[in-house]
């Protein structure tokens, strides 16, 4: 596991071992296909429930609404932050 905080301030605890879940490749190519639905995926492929609802949280806007293109950018940060797990 590692912790990873991103530069909006959204820290979450992350296995790093989702790289090897082949649920994870099925959510990044439903994301490049534009599938919306990818983008769901990928967040339960990274967090757990909790870390979830605390990233919703974190990218609610003033009208109450979850703003897709933040949670995009810090699921993709969150995956870019997260080390192999793996000695180079």
């Amino acid at each position: 596991m590692a912790i990873v905080k991103t530069a909006s301030g959204f820290e979450a605890e992350i296995d790093e071992s989702f790289r090897e879940d082949w649920e994870f490749f099925e959510a990044l190519e439903n994301t490049v296909a534009g599938r919306v639905t990818g983008q769901v995926q990928l967040a339960r492929c990274l967090l757990s429930d909790a870390d979830l609802k605390r990233l919703k949280d974190h990218c609610r806007e003033d009208n109450g609404r979850v703003s897709a293109e933040k949670m995009t950018a810090e699921l993709f940060e969150l995956i870019k932050l997260t080390p192999s797990g793996k000695n180079s």
